[in-house]
């Protein structure tokens, strides 16, 4: 898999040099020159010295082709920007008016992204549009489902959760990737919640820094057993004993208007859930497998 890593302080040091050793084509985004030089010759990685939020780095590291994107950087505000950037966008929502929102609309704003605050606070809101002239300032709840379909959610290309709830963030992240957004990224301050993000698979949720890497290389390797399938999602739980794929049912689908219950599956595998515009439900023997499906 080609993978680029923005970022190689201790976390992306120890991250890059275990994804080397599993063979995966690397390419480090790295500000600091000293920092770079200090990456092992015995890595076979390409290392660019810059900024990860610079598009043209990112362009030159061929962010935009590669099957993954990872920030590892050392603030959680590079780190959304870069979750963003490493594919192209041109309007992004941002629940909660925090410090992180400011900085974040200013990145953006300085690369031509359109940017819409949905923030509930009075005091909060009207500091944010006196401040940002060019984005769209809303006052009201950014976790009201209601208010985010009204402000045109299924439209936007990024969605970012930054309220001071980890669990609201991480329910109406999964509200907007239902709602078919395609870049969604949630913020968790709590270590206790990672379990919460495997479950629903964020992959570009940003969390705290003690969250291990190897929970990252274990990711990646669910991703590169989906290469080359219709999988768009792979959850791992119970530790990573037990792994739950997410497929799509493409148009040449050989399965298509079959039931469940007379799909040749292997052994050990079940279909748990279906996914239909966008309801889930529980996957039954008579129900039927249709394009689009997931």
């Amino acid at each position: 898999m080609n993978i680029v890593v923005a970022g190689v302080g201790k976390a992306g040091h120890a991250l890059v040099r275990q994804l080397d050793a599993e063979g995966h084509d690397v390419t480090v985004i790295e500000r600091k020159s000293k920092v770079l030089e200090q990456t092992p010759d015995y890595l076979d990685v390409v290392g660019l010295q810059g900024s990860g939020t610079d598009v043209d780095v990112l362009r030159e590291a061929r962010a935009a082709k590669a099957n993954l994107v990872i920030a590892a950087t050392s603030t959680d505000e590079t780190d959304i920007v870069i979750c963003l950037l490493g594919r192209g966008l041109k309007e992004v929502m941002i629940a909660g008016g925090s410090r992180i929102a400011a900085y974040l609309a200013t990145r953006l704003l300085d690369i031509n992204i359109a940017v819409k605050i949905i923030e509930k606070n009075p005091d909060k809101a009207l500091d944010l549009a006196l401040r940002f002239p060019d984005v769209t300032v809303i006052c009201r709840d950014g976790t009201d489902q209601a208010t985010l379909l009204s402000e045109n959610l299924d439209g936007m290309d990024g969605f970012v959760s930054l309220t001071d709830n980890d669990e609201e963030n991480v329910i109406i992240s999964m509200f907007a990737e239902q709602q078919g957004v395609e870049h969604v990224v949630p913020k968790v301050n709590r270590v206790e919640l990672g379990f919460l993000l495997k479950k629903t698979g964020f992959s570009n949720a940003v969390t705290p820094k003690n969250i291990a890497a190897d929970k990252i290389v274990q990711y990646v390797r669910a991703m590169q057993n989906s290469v080359g399938s219709n999988v768009e999602s792979i959850i791992l739980a119970t530790d990573g004993q037990v792994e739950v794929p997410e497929f799509r049912v493409a148009s040449n689908c050989r399965f298509i208007g079959r039931q469940v219950k007379d799909l040749l599956l292997k052994s050990g595998i079940l279909v748990a859930f279906i996914t239909h515009k966008p309801r889930p439900m529980v996957a039954r023997g008579i129900s039927v497998s249709s394009r689009g499906i997931r």
